[in-house]
């Protein structure tokens, strides 16, 4: 299971003619994605879509991803990484508004990839892995101060996803496949004991949602544990299954994984709301190992966004629409959704 490290996806404005409340409701909000595209030297670009229309991030002159988004007031974040052609490294970037940065500064002189943002008020953190897949540093970037989550060791660690509650930082994660949750560097184990892995939390009015992988019986399930307590999402006899995504949206506590084949690669895409997996109309297979499961929620729409035969889409309430053409590969990692600007 050690493919199930890491760690928003997707966009495109989706309409539904057969209903004029969710069309009206479609002209009230914006909906922006992150991931990338192929160019035709066959380099990536990083991208960015906002009501389906792309905007480059990159030049297009070396590989570029964009990997998360975060919204505030009038402003839009982006992390993600760029290779560097000279040292063959990624570089952790930050794109305010289009404009990119540099939030690490000399930690950039190693391989790093920035792979989660959150905003709130006047509090921004950056989450980024440095240095070899395996045994990675991974780095939290807090407001232009930079702290060493992990210091490398023979221990496999993983940073996967973080959430702000006020002045509180919220880390999910694993240390040598138990699923950890860390508030302020403080960290709690989550596993009980059984082989698992945090990939993405949320915070709500002092609960703390977490969503992952813990085995049951001979099986990995998709997992939510609310306050430390788990609940199986999923079992299957013949997959294992994973979850990597969480919204809470007022009462309600949305979840978004997949199944997974005998290669642990994505499977069936799945989204739970309140425990209890919800339809998607044209459900799709992954057919590859998911980064991140997109998911955002407005209202009463639920938005899911990923890669389906090389195109990167987004599916709202279960109607696919296509962000790229498919002539190019493509890929997308996160969506998110606010009132129209």
């Amino acid at each position: 299971m050690k493919k199930l490290l890491f760690t928003l996806l997707s966009i495109g404005l989706l309409f539904n003619g057969c209903k004029k409340k969710s069309s009206d409701e479609d002209k009230n909000v914006d909906v922006y994605a992150v991931g990338y595209e192929m160019n035709q030297q066959n380099i990536m670009v990083a991208k960015l879509w906002k009501n389906g229309v792309a905007t480059a991030l990159s030049d297009g002159k070396a590989d570029a991803v964009a990997i998360e988004i975060a919204l505030t007031g009038t402003d839009v974040y982006i992390v993600g990484y760029e290779m560097d052609k000279s040292s063959g490294n990624r570089k952790a970037k930050l794109w305010k508004n289009g404009v990119a940065r540099d939030p690490f500064g000399v930690y950039n002189t190693n391989s790093i990839s920035a792979h989660c943002i959150t905003v709130s008020g006047s509090n921004l953190c950056i989450l980024a892995s440095q240095g070899a897949y395996r045994v990675p540093v991974f780095l939290l970037w807090q407001n232009g101060m930079i702290n060493e989550l992990t210091h490398g060791s023979d221990t496999p660690y993983a940073a996967s996803y973080m959430a702000l509650a006020g002045d509180d930082v919220y880390i999910t994660g694993s240390i040598n496949n138990l699923a950890y949750v860390w508030k302020n560097g403080t960290r709690t184990d989550i596993s009980r004991g059984n082989v698992s892995q945090g990939r993405g939390i949320a915070v709500s009015n002092d609960d703390v949602y977490t969503v992952g992988s813990q085995t049951f019986g001979d099986k990995y399930c998709a997992t939510l544990w609310r306050n430390g307590v788990a609940e199986r999402l999923s079992y299957d006899p013949l997959y294992n299954s994973m979850a990597s995504s969480v919204v809470v949206s007022g009462n309600d506590i949305y979840v978004a994984g997949c199944l997974l084949d005998s290669n642990n690669y994505g499977g069936p895409i799945k989204v739970w709301k309140n425990g209890r997996e919800i339809s998607i109309a044209n459900n799709f297979n992954a057919n590859y190992l998911p980064f991140h499961i997109g998911l955002a929620v407005w209202g009463q729409d639920v938005y899911v966004a990923a890669r389906d035969e090389g195109k990167a889409k987004i599916w709202k309430n279960g109607i696919p629409v296509n962000l790229t053409d498919g002539r190019f590969k493509a890929d997308v990692y996160a969506v998110a959704v606010r009132a129209k600007q």
